[in-house]
């Protein structure tokens, strides 16, 4: 190869790197996207439906979901059965609900004490996209399921504060960072206690403890 052609191709190489770069600096520009994972300007954060955790009461909650156009059915109240104190508000989705919404998951609250604790929805999102939306986070956990030493598996939580909203995307235990950034999340609006605890800890990178190529 010749040395002009060794310039030529170095200097390829530098001008796709710095083109790739620039791409992945520019802000997503799906709008669509930014006002689902965002609350509306009439309803301060947390609020998801209009309902907001640690505000909206349960009962408040059942009348706006009875009457939410993105519900189907009457919402049906369950009690958890992790913690007795606790009651499940589920429904499932009309068709009118936004595209990213994974509407073979009902939408469930928690209600705790006659209050919304929080309101947690599946996605067909991957958490590549909601980063790309709503920008990086240094806030969040990962919890790890060890009961089953051959299935253990992850759960990545990120902090967003300014929206009161934690995004789960479960993964395997040992993941591959483009698995990582392609795992559908869960969304979860939540209060504000909560949000001050999961953000108090540093979110932890892909391949922080154990990864593979």
């Amino acid at each position: 190869m010749t040395r002009s052609l060794i310039k030529l191709t170095v200097g390829l190489i530098m001008f796709l790197t710095a083109a790739a770069g620039l791409i992945r600096a520019q802000p997503y520009a799906d709008e669509d996207l930014r006002a689902f994972l965002t609350p509306p300007e009439d309803c301060a954060p947390p609020c998801f439906m209009g309902i907001r955790p640690g505000v909206t009461t349960s009962g408040a909650a059942m009348r706006i979901l009875q009457n939410h156009p993105w519900v189907n059915q009457p919402p049906v109240i369950t009690r958890s059965v992790y913690d007795r104190r606790t009651f499940i508000i589920q429904w499932q989705w009309s068709g009118g609900q936004p595209t990213p919404i994974d509407t073979r998951w009902d939408g469930t609250i928690s209600i705790t004490q006659n209050l919304v604790q929080n309101v947690r929805v599946r996605t067909t999102l991957q958490l590549g996209n909601v980063w790309l939306t709503l920008g990086g986070t240094h806030q969040g956990v990962a919890l790890f399921s060890l009961d089953r030493p051959r299935h253990r598996n992850t759960t990545y939580i990120a902090v967003y504060p300014n929206e009161a909203l934690l995004v789960r995307s479960p993964t395997a235990w040992r993941i591959a960072r483009h698995e990582f950034w392609s795992a559908y999340v869960e969304l979860e609006t939540t209060n504000a206690e909560t949000i001050a605890y999961f953000g108090s800890y540093p979110y932890p990178m892909p391949c922080r403890w154990v990864c593979r190529s």
